[in-house]
Order: structure tokens, then C-alpha cells, then sequence
């Protein structure tokens, strides 16, 4: 019961059917629940946060826009759920390639010689990989390796030929979470000859568990 006519309100159960696709760019108000069925959810801005009493995923696909620059505004998954949150088996939430393009990024890849065919991987929570010559520079770490809460970067290389680092999600659950279904932050692989490896760019979702 969730389109394009109608915003949910303060208490509201709300469904999303399969074949719906929604794009959540603002915070949502604290639903009474929310259930997803199928279709696509995709959340765009770094405070877009989905909130609810309770929140059950039971189909579909929860993601994120493709990947920005270091200037552009940041995305991430954030769900709030004053009770208990559920993923399925079949559901999935898939920030993959969600973080920073191409020779963007804290830990991005780089090259001493060749920016088009060097790179090395992008770095998140480790350093990334090197590149197919001695001349490829890997992307450093940053960020938490247990609590992360930053994007993954991008590997070296020429937009669009290196990797795209992945996303950034956040699960906060009152009183407890059960997850059977699918999350994947994982980063995108540099096209052909690109030589932009981006082993390590994965930027694993934040699950803040804080039972009553």
C-alpha cells in the first residue's frame, strides 16, 4: 500500500508489494510496521533512514544508487526498528559497488606512472590489492574493521574502467534481529585491461544490536 500517491505517516502498517519500486530520500516517519514483499527499495542521502516499530523483509531487493565521488552526496542503507527486524531467506539488501567510483575515495587505488591501466585496489577496513604492474599503488586503510561506517573506495584507474568501492548499511534493532536472507556490500571489478584491481573494497554492513 506504499506508492507514488500516498506518503506514509506517524503509526501507518505499511506493505510493499512485489513489482513495486521505491526510492526513500528523506526519513521516514516511525511506522507502526512495515513489510516488504517484493520490488525494489532503494535509499538515497546519507540520513535517509527507513523507521519503523517493527520492519519484516520478506522479498525483494533493498539497495543502493551506483556508485559517487568523493564531492557528491553519499548514500546508505539505514534501517530503525524499535522492536525486531527480520530479513528472510529470498530477501536481499545488496549495497554492492554503492560506495566511491574510480580513483575516488580515503583508500582509493592509484598508479606511480599510468592512471589509466595501473591502479591498484581500493582500501577500506584493509589495504587493496595490486594491480597487474609494479606501478600499481593499493588504496590504504580507514574507517573501523568491527564497527564500519564509511564507504568502501574505488580502485585506480580511468572513470569507468576501475572498481567501485561498496556501500555503506546500518540494522538498529530494539529488541532483536534475525537475518536468513541476503547482505552484500561488495565492491565492482575494474573492466578489461583496466588493470584497477579492487581486492578488499567491501564495506561491510553495520549491525548496531541492542537488545532490550
Amino acid at each position: 500500500n506504499w506508492d507514488s500517491n500516498a506518503v506514509p505517516d506517524v503509526g501507518d502498517e505499511v506493505t510493499v508489494p512485489a513489482g513495486a519500486t521505491i526510492l526513500l530520500a528523506a526519513p521516514t516517519a516511525n511506522l507502526g510496521a512495515f513489510t516488504m514483499n517484493g520490488g525494489i527499495l532503494v535509499f538515497t542521502n546519507w540520513g535517509t533512514r527507513l523507521q519503523a516499530q517493527n520492519i519484516a523483509l520478506q522479498g525483494g531487493t533493498v539497495t543502493l544508487p551506483t556508485a559517487y565521488r568523493i564531492d557528491q552526496m553519499s548514500n546508505r542503507v539505514w534501517f530503525v526498528a524499535a522492536t525486531n527486524f527480520t530479513l528472510v531467506s529470498g530477501a536481499v539488501i545488496d549495497a554492492s559497488a554503492g560506495g566511491y567510483m574510480t580513483s575516488n575515495g580515503v583508500g582509493a587505488g592509484r598508479s606511480y606512472y599510468n592512471d589509466k591501466t595501473d591502479g591498484g585496489g581500493g582500501g577500506h577496513a584493509g589495504y587493496g590489492g595490486r594491480g597487474i604492474n609494479d606501478s600499481s599503488v593499493p588504496g590504504g586503510p580507514y574507517g573501523s574493521l568491527t564497527e564500519p561506517n564509511s564507504p568502501g573506495s574505488g580502485g585506480g584507474g580511468l572513470y569507468p574502467n576501475g572498481g567501485f568501492g561498496g556501500g555503506v548499511g546500518r540494522i538498529e534493532a530494539g529488541n532483536a534481529a534475525t537475518v536468513d536472507g541476503t547482505i552484500q556490500a561488495n565492491g565492482r571489478s575494474a573492466t578489461a585491461f583496466a588493470g584497477a584491481a579492487v581486492n578488499r573494497v567491501i564495506c561491510m554492513l553495520e549491525c548496531m544490536f541492542c537488545p532490550a
